[in-house]
């Protein structure tokens, strides 16, 4: 029987792969980042530079990318539609 992920494991997913790849942010950075917001899809498209260079491991360079992704519409519109399809 095959297992079926988490919503919470699938939203993580989605959001380290919006933003990773296409600012070079990485897995591991975008799962670091997913996790200490808790998850919560508002904090991971809202959080600010300055709060995600707070988290241990992730510094300016990649505060700022992931923080420039997240100001076009059209990313966060993508990732609000990846969201959906898992929930």
């Amino acid at each position: 029987m095959a297992s079926r992920k988490s919503p919470v494991r699938l939203q993580l997913r989605i959001a380290a792969r919006s933003s990773a790849v296409k600012q070079n942010i990485g897995l591991a950075n975008a799962k670091v980042i997913c996790r200490e917001l808790g998850y919560d899809t508002e904090k991971v498209m809202n959080v600010t530079a300055e709060e995600l260079s707070e988290i241990s491991g992730i510094g300016s360079v990649i505060a700022k990318a992931y923080v420039d992704y997240f100001a076009e519409e059209k990313h966060r519109q993508s990732y609000l539609n990846l969201l959906a399809e898992v929930k």
